[in-house]
């Protein structure tokens, strides 16, 4: 039972800091050279049956160990026999959860990054988002000494255009004639210029 729980342990926050990260980094470039690697990465290792990605995993172990001419990778086992305990022994099983650990974090993070990459674009391309940004929110960028996220009043800077007019003259200096601003007679041929 332990052999599995670390072995889970190990693979489950590997695959999650990774999947998170890479669908972030995914998001910010989105449609670029590197989310289109990554996202294709992800899809393919989603599809393929895990069975068959872990012996692809662990045919590149053996042909690793093959080129290199000696044994990096073990592929069966959970320790070497006769170890001592110790730093050695500690070493030795680091040695054979290498291969299993990163065939199940290769295989799990694509799902963590596809649907990190789908959350972040949908935020950032929602209704509230584009509000802000419209009444000229500053951005990413918070000022020092604001909690992250939400920007200082002191690093906003009224835009000329987002101003509001001081009088009901200066909203329209064009205007002719008086009348209602707004209602049923505001779009008149008379009261609209082009």
């Amino acid at each position: 039972m332990w052999i599995s729980t670390r072995l889970f342990l190990a693979s489950i926050v590997l695959t999650l800091v990774i999947g998170v990260a890479l669908g972030v980094y995914s998001a910010a470039r989105q449609y670029r050279f590197q989310d289109r690697v990554i996202t294709s990465y992800s899809y393919l290792a989603y599809i393929v049956p895990a069975p068959i990605a872990y012996f692809l995993v662990q045919l590149g172990a053996i042909n690793i160990n093959e080129t290199v001419g000696e044994r990096i990778f073990f592929v069966t086992g959970i320790s070497t026999p006769g170890m001592q305990p110790g730093w050695a022994q500690f070493v030795d099983m680091v040695a054979h959860y290498a291969v299993p650990t990163i065939a199940i974090t290769l295989v799990g993070w694509g799902s963590y990054q596809i649907a990190q990459r789908q959350y972040l674009l949908d935020n950032v391309n929602a209704d509230f988002v584009r509000t802000a940004r419209a009444k000229g929110s500053p951005g990413t960028r918070p000022s020092p000494g604001t909690p992250s996220g939400f920007p200082s009043s002191r690093s906003r800077k009224a835009s000329p255009s987002l101003s509001r007019p001081s009088s009901p003259a200066a909203s329209s200096p064009r205007r002719s004639s008086p009348g209602p601003e707004w209602g049923p007679g505001a779009l008149t041929p008379s009261r609209c210029r082009m």
